[in-house]
């Protein structure tokens, strides 16, 4: 009884260090109550069944029913224990929305329902499969198999650099105390060989291969986010920053990297699409619910586009567009697009729906857009007067199709109420004056301050939080809280995503880099198309529009550039969710950062002490490895036939066809030849020859030599009589014997000082 519940004990400290990888996950720890509680009760039930000497069987039924009810509780809205045939249903539901959340959330992702059902799910089965094999079987290395799927899982999500050890050391530690308080029975059958050598010389040549692949991997193999030495996929994906706003994914990005090359007449800024539905999270093509999305038309871009909406006043641009690492679906061109010229022209088409150009193989994930590619582009910029804007009102508005940019998830009161108050402080009557007044509110330095080193957008109460206590945030921040607060007045509105035109070469064009990635508002002006404003503060390189200037024709700050550490860090404005039928990939290329003096990732041109430990250790391993292989010049006669017998029966043990407990020498040498493992003469007289030297009777002239030559026919002999996995373990065989033993060793102490 006092075992199993130490043991039940251990098995709770390694659920509760193995979720922690999950963390990785998610953005924020509601996750834990999911995680842990389902754990608890799972542990308590499987310790109940096993109390009452339930078997295997009836503890997993007992388990299943348990988990129904605890699930009907916990996930479901139902006023018992048991859930109906409606509820049913509503878990049924509840799955399915779990199975699409999972294959589409980003990670670090929001705790959605769904995503919690799962970890609940997880949690309760992992903990019950623990316990029944570490408590009930006495099989502690299959039950933490089980708790390291759990534990390894979240650890293939990329994260930042940091520290990772606090996510990997406790599982290991818990893992480790569990197999010292209950060894393996396969592992504590084994016993070290009597006579076996403390020092093997193919341990020694493995210790010293693996400290040499270790010290020198990390620095050869390719990195994460580098290109791997060999594609597998078969075909190329599609890399580089995508069209979608996750307004709340962890910004991540790689340092500064220029990505585009641009001729254009004016300052102007390069869209990749129009999103236009926002589910309190996430910025989207297509419509709300949906996971994916496809155009229901896509069209050629060699031929002139139909506009998306009517702009009756318009600028006619035409810029040129020269690809120099940007990898993407989705291609950036000025809004609206007429026409796109090039070669590059024949594999995109263009989606009316969120007026964005992509690849023609877009659900395939091949690029439009790939480094080396050049294009131009056509493009016809609505540029109204200002006065024909303030002549559209209410009034205007209302066609069906305005819905969905007027869509919002659910109301937010504290928004319409600052949103009313900074109306009426602007006497604003118009969707002109509604539109530039929101804008003037969130570009007041002295209200709003722009930082990167805020916590993601996710839960409910964020948005509304950034707007009317905290005031600090980034381009998305500020266009997700402008376009939800334009769409409570009544006018349609969307977020942008795309790419300032960045700094201005000597040669006159713009060099476009991951700085310049950037997201800002839409507003639609019945006749007059989607105008653009820009509410981010803090940005020189920014085109605000004005009452007097709809479209700029300098960035606000002159188009100067401040010093990196006073504007976003590299690429931290790029809106980095991907589209949902495009898997996300690392730029194709990253530039190489140095490190900070004296870290861990500093290099130095000198010489480094490392490669050099690395040969040393090589070349004492096996040095010490030939040396004890080689026959010794100093030996007698005697002496070398003893070695070699040793020599043999050790490469037997390798080959785990050693000598028994209760066989002589030559015992085993004549069971080897009964076997068929060598020749009967050669046994035989191998046999005689080590029984001679090692009674101390008379040995020929020239029986070491012979000695060594027959042992070298009975080593192939037995090399050549075993397996060829038995072969592949045999450098390992003893050394991974010796340290279970010593492990199991060490258990039996631990046992009895803990439980007596």
């Amino acid at each position: 009884m006092r075992r199993d519940l130490v043991l039940t004990g251990a098995a709770a400290l390694v659920v509760l260090t193995a979720t922690a990888s999950l963390q990785r996950v998610f953005l924020d720890g509601a996750w834990r109550p999911h995680a842990w509680g389902a754990a608890a009760v799972a542990l308590a039930v499987a310790a109940a069944a096993h109390r009452l000497r339930l078997g295997v069987v009836g503890a997993a039924v007992l388990s299943a029913a348990a988990f129904v009810a605890a699930t009907s509780a916990a996930h479901l809205d139902i006023g018992g224990w048991l859930p109906g045939r409606a509820d049913l249903a509503e878990y049924t539901a509840l799955w399915a929305v779990a199975v699409n959340d999972l294959a589409h959330e980003p990670a670090p992702a929001r705790t959605t329902p769904g995503l919690m059902l799962i970890v609940w799910t997880g949690a309760w089965w992992v903990t019950h499969g623990l316990h029944e094999l570490l408590v009930r079987l006495r099989r502690p290395g299959h039950a933490l198999v089980a708790a390291a799927c759990l534990w390894a899982f979240p650890l293939a999500v990329p994260q930042p650099p940091g520290r990772t050890w606090p996510q990997a050391m406790p599982f290991l530690a818990a893992a480790a105390l569990v197999l010292l308080l209950e060894p393996d029975p396969d592992v504590a059958a084994r016993r070290r060989p009597a006579g076996s050598p403390r020092l093997s010389p193919a341990g020694v040549g493995l210790g010293a291969v693996a400290i040499l692949i270790a010290g020198s991997a990390p620095t050869i193999v390719p990195g994460y986010g580098q290109a791997p030495w060999v594609n597998l996929s078969g075909q190329r994906a599609a890399r580089g920053y995508q069209p979608i706003v996750d307004v709340s994914t962890r910004l991540t990005l790689p340092a500064p990297r220029d990505l585009l090359r641009v001729d254009a007449p004016r300052p102007l800024y390069l869209r990749l699409a129009g999103l236009d539905t926002f589910d309190g999270y996430t910025w989207r093509v297509g419509p709300a619910g949906s996971p994916s999305f496809s155009p229901d038309e896509v069209i050629p871009v060699d031929r002139t586009l139909p506009p998306e909406v009517e702009i009756r006043a318009q600028e006619p641009v035409t810029v040129t567009v020269e690809n120099l690492s940007l990898e993407n679906v989705f291609v950036p061109v000025p809004y609206h697009p007429l026409r796109v010229g090039g070669d590059a022209a024949r594999s995109m088409v263009y989606s009316r729906d969120g007026t964005f150009i992509a690849s023609s193989q877009t659900l395939d994930g091949r690029p439009a857009l790939v480094p080396g590619l050049a294009y131009s582009v056509r493009s016809a910029i609505p540029n109204p007067r200002p006065e024909d804007l303030r002549t559209v009102t209410e009034h205007n508005y209302g066609d069906p199709g305005d819905e969905r940019w007027l869509a919002l998830p659910r109301d937010y009161p504290e928004l319409r109420a600052v949103a009313d108050e900074v109306l009426a402080a602007a006497d604003a009557a118009t969707p002109f004056d509604t539109a530039f007044a929101l804008q003037d509110f969130f570009r007041d330095s002295r209200r709003f301050q722009y930082s990167l080193d805020v916590p993601p957008l996710r839960d409910a109460d964020a948005l509304t939080r950034f707007v009317t206590t905290d005031r600090t945030g980034y381009c998305e921040y500020f266009a997700t809280a402008m376009a939800v607060m334009l769409r409570l007045e009544g006018i349609p509105s969307r977020v942008a995503v795309g790419f300032r035109l960045g700094r201005q070469s000597e040669s006159g064009q713009y060099v476009v880099s991951t700085d310049n990635a950037h997201a800002w508002v839409e507003v639609l002006f019945p006749g007059y198309g989607w105008i653009q404003f820009e509410p981010t503060p803090a940005l020189p390189d920014a085109l605000v529009p004005s009452r007097q200037e709809i479209i700029p024709s300098e960035p606000v700050g002159g188009g100067s550039r401040p010093p990196r550490g006073a504007q976003p860090a590299s690429g931290e404005e790029l809106p980095d969710r991907p589209p949902d039928d495009v898997a996300p990939t690392e730029p194709s290329a990253r530039p190489s950062v140095p490190a900070a003096r004296g870290g861990a990732g500093s290099q130095d041109n000198g010489t480094q002490p490392l490669p050099w430990l690395l040969v040393a250790v090589m070349g004492g391993g096996a040095a010490l490895l030939f040396a004890q292989r080689r026959p010794r010049g100093d030996l007698d006669d005697r002496e070398r036939v003893l070695a070699t017998q040793r020599r043999v029966h050790s490469q037997a043990r390798r080959y785990g066809v050693g000598r028994r407990r209760s066989e002589t020498a030559r015992e085993v040498a004549l069971r080897w030849a009964a076997e068929g493992r060598v020749g009967a003469d050669q046994a035989r007289r191998f046999a005689d020859l080590a029984q001679a030297a090692a009674f101390g009777g008379l040995v020929e002239r020239g029986a070491a030599d012979e000695a060594e030559r027959l042992g070298g026919q009975v080593t192939a002999g037995l090399r050549a009589s075993v397996t060829r996995r038995h072969r592949l373990v045999a450098p390992i065989r003893i050394p991974l014997a010796g340290a279970m033993s010593t492990g199991r060793r060490a258990a039996a102490v631990v046992r009895h000082r803990v439980l007596g």
